[in-house]
């Protein structure tokens, strides 16, 4: 299993635990997709560009605030866009952006805090500043924004209760950092972050309109649907790209085959171009002689490397298993052989590795060993996803430290205190009502997974290789049936399982699905951005000339 804290889907589960696959996609794209600034960024970076000392900004000219709220910095469609509005979605492109950056900005001088954006290019051959670029995300964000809310109030769809409610809260969090950092009023903080006119109002409704922007987005990927026809022309000429590989490699050193060399007084060897060539000439026959060969297993492939003469010292070797790799991951120096056509179980190939160095004319390549390749198969991911609950409890030592800490060996004793724990869980389960909903309720009490303590311990659409080897096969054992339960153990400790039931897709076509989504959003989405126009009247009230030093 992956870390038990970060890898549970919180997909908004129904009554009955169960997240549709539609809705899952929906997630994963929206999250990658959105294509508007959330709202409540602020509470989280916002110290980053803030004034740290209001009472040396200009916090109470009233005039300049009235004149802000009144100059149209921009038309977007038929919309005008106010010059405090700009603000909103200019200072929290920058507020993500130094959160997204914040090691390169801080700490590798990506940015110069202490110089203004304005004066520092983004891209000088093309003249535009730092500036520059965050105004043309905010812009970019102002149009989408503005396109997705016409057409939620064209459909009549709107915000839901609890998505409503989260404005309050955010209202709530506003005011707490705004007698934190000890301003007067809720105000006077919102104006020392985004400027002149500035307010919680108006701020709180820049921010609805964000969240219906990127609730309507959602609402529609989630209207998207393809059919079992369509999937399989979508991945008639790249089937190979959702299919997932077993292989095993092996690197073979040409260094390995280094003789002769003078040694310094310090112990270092160097060697002749002609002993460098030697060796790479000798490491090129003994790859090449293991071309052809055939293991049936990953052991077996070990013993060929073993028996090669020129590990003929060793007792063990060290290979790379790979297990269920998609194709995109696959090293690009081996991806072709891997899922070439004619590629069968067991096969085994050696390829050079290189280095080049220099460019044009002073290029040189130069070879720096063999990968020895053994391919273990092919999963196509036409298995179905599964969906299943689980309590974990953590293996723990004296000091109750975790695998999570780092540590990855427990004494038996340790290991028998988590069992007996976990063993008492499950019959405690089974002598109440013993039911889904209890095993729920009994999980979130209980776990000691961080992750999926709010989800009832919901693991959902689970597919080949995510999970950890003992996790993943009890849930695809094909004995398996709704209601099963029992005790897996896996480096984090023992996994109270319950069997909720296969997901509504195979993985495989939940892969194609995704990308199809996400392809026909985008195609959407840069359509709607397309047909709008916008024009840029003012930016006399835009900070450009912010530094990110506070």
């Amino acid at each position: 299993m992956m870390n038990p804290e970060s890898n549970m889907q919180d997909n908004g589960a129904e009554k009955n635990g169960r997240v549709s696959h539609k809705n899952l996609i929906v997630l994963i794209l929206v999250i990658a997709l959105a294509v508007c600034v959330c709202a409540a960024a602020i509470i989280a970076v916002v110290n980053t560009i803030r004034n740290d000392n209001p009472t040396e900004s200009t916090l109470n000219s009233e005039a300049l605030a009235e004149q802000a709220r009144n100059t149209v910095a921009m038309t977007v469609g038929n919309h005008n866009i106010s010059a405090t509005e700009l603000n909103y979605y200019y200072v929290e492109t920058i507020n993500k952006f130094c959160s997204d950056y914040y090691y390169y900005i801080y700490y590798y001088g990506m940015i110069d805090t202490a110089k203004p954006l304005n004066e520092q290019y983004f891209d000088k051959e093309a003249g535009t500043t730092w500036a520059d670029y965050f105004l043309g995300i905010a812009e970019e964000t102002i149009k989408s924004t503005y396109v997705l809310c016409d057409m939620a109030a064209a459909e009549g769809f709107t915000l839901s209760e609890e998505q409503l409610a989260s404005l309050d809260t955010l209202a709530d969090s506003i005011e707490e950092y705004a007698a934190y950092y000890k301003f007067e009023n809720v105000n006077d903080y919102i104006v020392d972050i985004f400027g002149h006119g500035a307010d919680l109002e108006s701020y709180l409704a820049y921010s609805e309109r964000a969240l219906l922007a990127d609730a309507y987005y959602a609402h529609y990927a989630e209207s998207l649907e393809f059919s079992d026809e369509q999937l399989r022309e979508y991945e008639s000429d790249k089937a190979h790209e959702y299919n997932s590989y077993c292989y095993a490699v092996y690197f073979l050193d040409a260094k390995k085959f280094r003789t002769g060399g003078t040694e310094d007084d310090k112990g270092n060897i160097t060697y002749t171009d002609e002993q460098i060539a030697a060796a790479v000439k000798a490491a090129e026959e003994a790859a090449n002689a293991l071309i052809g060969s055939t293991c049936e297993d990953l052991e077996a492939f070990k013993s060929l490397i073993l028996g090669m003469d020129i590990n003929s010292n060793l007792d063990s070797v060290s290979v790379t298993e790979k297990k269920n790799v998609a194709y995109a991951s696959i090293d690009k120096t081996f991806q072709e052989w891997i899922i070439a056509s004619d590629r069968a179980f067991g096969d085994v190939t050696a390829i050079a590795k290189t280095t080049t160095t220099g460019e044009g004319e002073d290029a040189e390549t130069v070879v720096d060993g063999y990968y020895i390749v053994w391919f273990g198969g092919v999963n196509d991911n036409k298995a179905m996803m599964k969906n299943v609950r689980h309590i974990l409890v953590l293996f723990k030592n004296d000091a109750g430290k975790t695998y999570s800490d780092g540590i990855t060996s427990f004494t038996d004793a340790q290991k028998a205190t988590a069992l007996a724990a976990a063993e008492a869980l499950l019959e405690q389960w089974k002598s109440g009502a013993a039911t889904e909903d209890s095993f729920a309720s009994l999980a979130t009490e209980k776990t000691e997974d961080g992750g999926s303590k709010n989800t009832g311990g919901l693991y959902e659409n689970i597919y080949p290789g995510q999970m950890v080897e003992s996790f993943e096969a009890w849930c695809y054992d094909e004995s398996r049936q709704y209601g099963d339960t029992g005790i897996v153990e896996s480096v984090y400790g023992y996994h109270i399982m319950y069997f909720v039931g296969e997901s509504e897709m195979t993985y495989r076509d939940f892969m194609i699905s995704s990308v199809m989504t996400s392809e026909a959003l985008t195609e959407w989405h840069d359509a709607l951005l397309e047909a709008i126009d916008i024009e840029v009247l003012c930016l006399d009230f835009c900070p450009m000339d912010k530094t990110l030093g506070g």
